[in-house]
C-alpha cells in the first residue's frame, strides 16, 4: 500500500486472525499476542521518521532511543536528527563486548527508561537491540518501535525475545528453550 510516497505494509490478512486487542487462541492451548500493526519499508523511511512519529504521538513526545555504538553510527544519529520536536533520551551500549540479551541488562535498561518516563521506546539495531527493547516494553507497558539495521532477523515482529542465560537462548516471557516480548510496535 502506497502512503505519502513510501510503502506501509499492514499485514492485513495475517492480522485478521487476531482480535482488535492483538490476541489469538492457538491449538497449543495458549493465547498468542501480536501488536505490530505497521511496517514501513523503502527508500526515504528514515528521512520521514519524524513525520511518522508526529503522526502517531503528536508534536513533542518523549522518546527513549536504545542503540549500540555500531547501530548508532549506522542509523541512530541520523534518526535522532530527524526526530525534531521530540524530547529525546538515549542509551548507547558499547559495541564491544557485543551486547547480550540478558535479564540483568534488560533490567538495567528498564530502570533507565523508567527514569525518563518516555511515551515511546525506540530501538535502533538488529536482533539483540530489538529483543532488549521488547523486554523493556513488556516490563514497562510502553509502546516499542524498532528501526531495523539488519533486514534478515525476525525479532522486529516476533512475539518473544531470545534471552541469553548461561550460553543458552530462552524465550521471554515464558522461559522455554527456543529461538528468539513485544507489547506493541512498528518497525521503521
Amino acid at each position: 500500500m502506497e502512503e505519502d510516497g513510501f510503502h506501509s505494509y499492514h499485514f492485513k490478512n495475517f492480522l485478521k486472525a487476531y482480535s482488535p486487542q492483538g490476541a489469538r487462541a492457538c491449538s497449543c492451548e495458549r493465547e498468542h499476542r501480536v501488536a505490530t500493526r505497521s511496517i514501513y519499508l523503502g527508500e526515504g523511511v528514515l528521512k520521514r521518521s519524524g513525520e511518522i512519529l508526529t503522526a502517531k504521538f503528536g508534536a513533542s513526545p518523549a522518546v527513549w532511543v536504545l542503540s549500540d555504538e555500531n547501530t548508532e553510527k549506522a542509523a541512530g544519529s541520523e534518526l535522532k536528527r530527524r526526530l525534531k520536536g521530540a524530547r529525546l533520551h538515549s542509551t548507547v551500549l558499547p559495541a564491544l563486548p557485543e551486547p547480550k540479551t540478558t535479564y540483568a541488562l534488560a533490567g538495567a535498561l528498564r530502570r533507565q527508561a523508567e527514569e525518563v518516563s518516555p511515551d515511546l521506546l525506540l530501538s535502533v539495531g538488529g536482533g539483540t537491540i530489538s529483543d532488549l527493547g521488547k523486554m523493556v516494553s513488556l516490563d514497562t507497558g510502553l509502546p516499542n518501535w524498532c528501526l531495523s539495521t539488519s533486514p534478515s532477523v525476525d525479532a522486529y515482529v516476533s512475539g518473544t525475545s531470545a534471552v541469553n542465560r548461561e550460553g543458552t537462548a530462552y524465550r521471554h516471557p515464558d522461559g522455554r528453550l527456543g529461538s528468539s516480548a513485544q507489547r506493541s510496535g512498528s518497525a521503521l
